[in-house]
């Protein structure tokens, strides 16, 4: 895509009813190029505020040209997703800035998950993730719970995915406590579907439940190697946003363009601290 088509892209999904100063709302602006910036900056006719395309994104602070982050977004909106590594040789970078901008694309994936709640038909299920132990009332230190949950539609067609790493607080060996589930409801469930959930947390017993958790264990598994309990939660929000009914009605590259461009927390002054996971 040619440089002025990628900024009239983000540009539209920025700001799809054309321009709005952040500070006053204002629809018009001075559009004001410096050559010391790639990109120009527009300045409010009414307040004389200053912004940019990428201010508020997740684009914003990062020195990385626009046709390469277009190019991660078109990466990661892939089947399979992408890694870091492979990122890094796609786009020519070096590790750091690859890492960093997938870290970013999954953030904002996840707060927009996390806005998101399972309504109407809901099922719910348990599983476990990592190495596989099949003693039925022992935990392995390496399995990690996730409750799977699954919004059905009218039709009683799968629409919404939602797999969240479990506290271990709420564990007794294998057997998930009343206090897990109940967080879960509160947290991911819309208060009035909460009384009609469907619960099988022993094991997925539904088949269909069990066939979409395989189906994200193995996109994670396939694409990322490593992956600790403490960043396992984001992966899961990255496979179930790719893998949701709901979310495969519209191009992934436009959908996750826009929650890049419209994210749900304000990127300015947030610290990224390298890891060992892709």
């Amino acid at each position: 895509m040619h440089t002025t088509d990628l900024f009239h892209f983000f540009f539209r999904l920025k700001w799809p009813n054309g321009f709005r100063c952040p500070q006053c709302d204002h629809s018009q602006a001075y559009v004001i190029r410096s050559r010391s910036r790639s990109l120009p900056l527009f300045q409010c006719r009414a307040c004389r505020h200053q912004t940019s395309l990428t201010a508020g994104t997740v684009l914003e602070g990062s020195r990385t040209p626009l046709h390469k982050w277009y190019t991660a977004i078109q990466a990661m909106a892939r089947p399979g997703g992408i890694n870091a590594i492979q990122l890094m040789k796609l786009i020519q970078v070096t590790y750091k800035p690859a890492w960093s901008m997938l870290r970013k694309l999954r953030q904002a994936i996840h707060d927009r998950d996390a806005k998101t709640l399972l309504s109407g038909t809901v099922n719910l299920g348990i599983a476990f993730y990592g190495k596989p132990y099949h003693h039925p009332f022992v935990r392995h230190p390496k399995e990690t719970p996730v409750i799977v949950g699954i919004a059905y539609r009218e039709n009683k067609t799968p629409g919404y995915l939602k797999m969240k790493p479990v506290d271990l607080c709420h564990m007794d060996g294998k057997k998930l406590l009343v206090t897990g589930e109940m967080e879960f409801l509160r947290n991911h469930v819309e208060e009035s579907s909460r009384q009609r959930v469907a619960s099988y947390f022993r094991t997925l017993r539904m088949p269909e439940m069990r066939f979409w958790f395989e189906l994200v264990k193995e996109g994670i598994n396939r694409t990322y190697r490593g992956i600790g309990r403490k960043y396992l939660e984001y992966y899961f929000d990255e496979f179930c946003w790719r893998y949701s009914p709901n979310n495969r009605e519209e191009p992934l590259v436009e959908q996750l363009a826009g929650i890049a461009m419209r994210p749900e927390r304000v990127w300015k002054g947030w610290q990224l601290r390298l890891v060992a996971a892709a």
